[in-house]
């Protein structure tokens, strides 16, 4: 081979191979103990807000397939006590973890980390009788893995209008399931390249049924390319950063440096952002901007003559769509997000994004007063909110929700609150148990021991 050519084979592999080196030389001993204490907060929430999720329409009408097409009962469907094949439990339980869209968030994707590669890990583990800790290893070395790649792909992957969370939610999942089987560095290498040529996940189906499933599929794909790989299945091995490769279709050819640099902190779950609203990140700012006002001024909807949202034009197109039909729509239109909140609805409760409360004329009302001003010169994750009061007053406040919480004990406390109320249908001493579950995980001799039976 000349020399040029070999120094371009060279750094084409750079990439792939620096992320596999990075998930296969992973230990737990060289997690910091805040880190691997968010790492379990990730798991208890996705796990909660999926148990919350399961019954949902769009997750009964995947599961009733996934349950048709049979299989060897090798993993729990959260919720309930039916077990199924890996891959099904994948798709179902990653399909049930972000139909509430109140999963966590991952800015540098943007999107969710945790919803990909937690089903898709946990059903893995518990096919193969693996332990908590070795969840938890493989689980961070997935997350880790998937903000990378998003770090590689950000912000064209998401200009492009893929939905952020799937592409490298997928390579993510691959690389937490060959973790977990203890995959080398080639075997990695071609487990992401596989997840990688499965991905998708489009924005335009946001607000329907499809947008959770993108994350079940993405889930799915990567365990199946990991398990297909630890069978021999070969895959080239510098997708990401090849010519016609995952970067280069996706964004342009990407930004290898971010993806293999070293984030804030030294640990993309640093920036992991937990949610307090049922509702698409991108409407969290404007909530809190909304909820601060009111806090330190209070007035009624009724006294709102104006209110003016000013947000960056890109990233917010994902929640100034038409007027919703649907509660599944409202949690992608901020005009009526704000509306709800103003009407003095919890929007941090996911029985408030009702079909019902989508067509109130009232709440309907609300919202056609919010006008929304694009501003390019604002943080994507940022909001202002100025309400114009009928007496004359006028409210400014702008708000950034995109910096997480640094008070991890903090953090815990609102997480476990949080997973209470959502793990209905059982008793407080088994809510309890279940949060207490996730919190001591490496103690776990089986990590399906995670599992609470729905009564």
């Amino acid at each position: 081979m000349p020399q040029a050519s070999a120094r371009r084979a060279e750094k084409q592999l750079l990439v792939t191979q620096g992320l596999a080196e990075r998930a296969c030389e992973l230990r737990l001993d060289d997690v910091p103990d805040h880190v691997k204490q968010i790492a379990r907060l990730a798991l208890l929430d996705w796990y909660a807000v999926t148990w919350a999720g399961a019954k949902e329409p769009s997750v009964s009408i995947v599961r009733a397939e996934i349950e048709a097409q049979g299989g060897n009962p090798q993993a729990r469907l959260i919720g309930s006590s039916n077990r199924t094949s890996t891959l099904g439990a994948a798709v179902v339980n990653g399909t049930a973890g972000h139909v509430l869209d109140y999963d966590d968030v991952q800015n540098i994707l943007p999107g969710h980390a945790t919803a990909p590669v937690a089903p898709a890990v946990l059903a893995l583990a518990e096919s193969m009788d693996a332990s908590g800790e070795a969840l938890l290893l493989a689980f961070i070395a997935g997350f880790e893995t998937t903000c990378r790649v998003g770090a590689l792909t950000s912000p064209g992957l998401f200009r492009r209008g893929y939905q952020g969370t799937t592409p490298a939610g997928a390579i993510g999942a691959a690389a937490a399931c060959a973790k977990l089987l203890n995959l080398d560095v080639a075997a990695m290498s071609g487990a992401l390249g596989l997840a990688a040529t499965q991905a998708s996940g489009l924005q335009a189906v946001f607000g329907s049924m499809a947008k959770c499933f993108n994350v079940g599929r993405a889930a799915q794909s990567g365990l199946l390319a990991a398990q297909l790989v630890a069978r021999g299945f070969e895959c080239t091995q510098n997708v990401l950063e090849a010519e016609r490769g995952f970067a280069a279709v996706f964004a342009d050819g990407g930004d290898g440096a971010a993806a293999l640099g070293v984030p804030p902190g030294g640990w993309h779950l640093c920036r992991n952002l937990f949610k307090n609203y049922a509702s698409c990140f991108m409407t969290h700012s404007p909530l809190e901007a909304l909820a601060q006002l009111r806090a330190a001024t209070p007035f009624t909807a009724a006294e709102v003559d104006r209110l003016v949202l000013r947000v960056e034009p890109h990233f917010h197109k994902v929640v100034l769509t038409p007027p919703p039909a649907t509660g599944l729509e409202v949690k992608f239109n901020v005009q009526h997000c704000l509306a709800l909140s103003l009407g003095g609805f919890d929007t941090g409760a996911i029985t408030t994004f009702s079909d019902e409360l989508a067509v109130r004329p009232d709440l309907q009302a609300l919202a056609a007063k919010c006008v929304v001003e694009l501003d390019p010169d604002m943080v994507f994750t940022a909001a202002e909110v100025e309400v114009q009061l009928k007496n004359g007053l006028c409210l400014v406040k702008c708000v950034d929700t995109g910096e997480p919480e640094p008070d991890v004990a903090l953090s815990t406390q609102r997480t476990a609150a949080k997973a209470r109320a959502l793990l209905t249908g059982i008793s407080d001493a088994q809510k309890n148990a279940t949060v207490e579950r996730f919190m001591k995980i490496e103690t776990l001799h089986l990590a399906g021991d995670l599992h609470t039976e729905a009564v």
